[in-house]
């Protein structure tokens, strides 16, 4: 669908039913389960993100979310 709409495709994320549950709790899916499948596609979600805006990759591994 990205080729057809000529946008970039920044990745893709699997189904993990951990992450509602994380979000039902108010509790952050990156630190409760950074080694899950979902996590790594979410982190490279982000990490393209952050390449087509310009901003340079996080120094530490962990992106900042929210901060400005």
């Amino acid at each position: 669908m990205a080729t057809e709409m000529d946008i970039p495709f920044l990745g893709a994320v699997p189904l993990d039913p951990r992450i509602g549950i994380a979000c039902d709790y108010g509790e952050s899916f990156f630190d409760a389960y950074p080694e899950s499948p979902a996590c790594e596609g979410l982190m490279n979600i982000i990490k393209g993100l952050r390449g087509q805006m310009g901003l340079p990759p996080s120094q530490d591994g962990v992106e900042e979310m929210g901060e400005s």
